[in-house]
C-alpha cells in the first residue's frame, strides 16, 4: 500500500515518505514483472490514498499539536477534503475483482480526492 505521501512527501515524516516511494514505485514495478512468472493469474499494483477521513487521524492531529495536518490534506485537494475511507475500500474491492479489473497490472491507483491532479506548485496558500 502506497500514500500521497510518497510522492508529494510530509513535513516532519521523511523516512514515511521514502517508504511510500519505495513501496509504490520500485516494488511495484519490480513485483509486476517478477509475479506472473511464477503465478500466471496474478496481479500486482498499488492504492496510494491520500489523507483519510478517519476519527483516529483527526483526533491524532489534535492531540499531537499537528492540526495543520488535517487542514493541509482539507486545502490541498481538488475535491477540499480528506479521502472517505469507503472509497480506498471500494478501490481494494475493485482490485480484488477479476471481473472488473482482470487486465489492471502493475499500476498505481490514486485515491486521493483530486490531490494528484490539482496544480500544487501554483498554491501560495501550501508553499
Amino acid at each position: 500500500m502506497g500514500s500521497e505521501a510518497g510522492r508529494f512527501g510530509v513535513r516532519t515524516m521523511p523516512a514515511y515518505a521514502a517508504g511510500k516511494a519505495a513501496v509504490q514505485y520500485g516494488l511495484l514495478a519490480s513485483l509486476a514483472k517478477d509475479v506472473p512468472k511464477v503465478w500466471l493469474r496474478a496481479r500486482v499494483n498499488c492504492v496510494a490514498p491520500g489523507t483519510v477521513a478517519t476519527e483516529r487521524f483527526r483526533e491524532e492531529c489534535e492531540r499531537f499539536g499537528r492540526q495543520w495536518q488535517w487542514e493541509e490534506s482539507e486545502a490541498a485537494v481538488g475535491l477540499a477534503r480528506p479521502v472517505p475511507i469507503d472509497d480506498v475500500a471500494r478501490t481494494f474491492l475493485f482490485l480484488a475483482s477479476g471481473r472488473y479489473s482482470g487486465s489492471t497490472h502493475g499500476q498505481l491507483l490514486h485515491v486521493d480526492s483530486g490531490k494528484m491532479g490539482s496544480l500544487q506548485w501554483m498554491r501560495e496558500d501550501l508553499a
